[in-house]
């Protein structure tokens, strides 16, 4: 399908299977949401399903907020290491503009998600001294809505991901901080971080609701030659 630019669409369907996974997320240091949050768990749903490891490209739908922003330095460098990490061709990630949230598909599996919690009350148990394990218990109670359950008749995949998981990715703040500094010799100063961040910008593309990392043909680049294009 092409639209009067002559632009070539995809057309997919607007339901299917719903495979959900829940993380609890709060406004303190240990429970705060960050991209390495999402790539954490991004790792992991992937090590658990053999469909995503054979992938060579990963589309993300975000909402676009502060911890998916690629203003941010940091978030760069997060989802640059994902796509490296994974050895992906193309990592895309992709937010609706203003207005046009209702074309969301995951935003619009919600309606159905949250009349599945009509009159559900669930409480933090304070017999666990950390909020992070407090937010873990409630997840098992949360899947338990709506594990099983049917949406536009497919069953619904629902599961926890817990604080506890081992995470790849660590030091966010850190790395926040360091690349928010815009020293250009306090950045020299960490080689690794130096090398890497040149590495995704020269492979990123960025505009005001799409980014896109991509592996390149260039035999002179240290990651593509290794790791080369696997989809034709």
């Amino acid at each position: 399908m092409t639209d009067k630019r002559n632009l070539e669409h995809v057309i997919w369907s607007r339901t299917g299977e719903l495979f959900i996974r829940l993380f609890g997320s709060g406004t303190d240091q240990s429970t705060k949401t960050t991209s390495e949050v999402h790539i954490n768990n991004l790792q992991q749903i992937i090590s658990e399903n053999n469909m995503l490891l054979q992938k060579s490209a990963i589309t993300i739908i975000s909402d676009n907020g502060p911890d998916w922003s690629t203003d941010c330095m940091a978030n760069i460098y997060n989802l640059g290491r994902f796509w490296e990490e994974q050895k992906l061709d193309a990592l895309i990630l992709v937010s609706y503009a203003s207005g046009y949230s209702r074309f969301n598909l995951i935003e619009r599996m919600f309606s159905r998600l949250t009349d599945l919690l009509q009159g559900v009350i669930i409480d933090l148990d304070p017999s666990f001294r950390e909020t992070s394990q407090q937010l873990d218990m409630e997840l098992i109670e949360l899947c338990k809505y709506w594990n099983n359950k049917s949406y536009c008749n497919y069953k619904i995949d629902c599961g926890p991901m817990f604080s506890v998981n081992g995470n790849a990715f660590d030091g966010h703040e850190k790395l926040k901080n360091l690349l928010m500094n815009k020293s250009q010799i306090q950045i020299q100063e960490n080689s690794n971080v130096q090398f890497s961040l040149q590495l995704y910008l020269r492979h990123c593309i960025r505009s005001t609701y799409y980014t896109l990392f991509i592996k390149c043909n260039d035999k002179y680049r240290v990651h593509c030659p290794r790791y080369p294009i696997c989809a034709t």
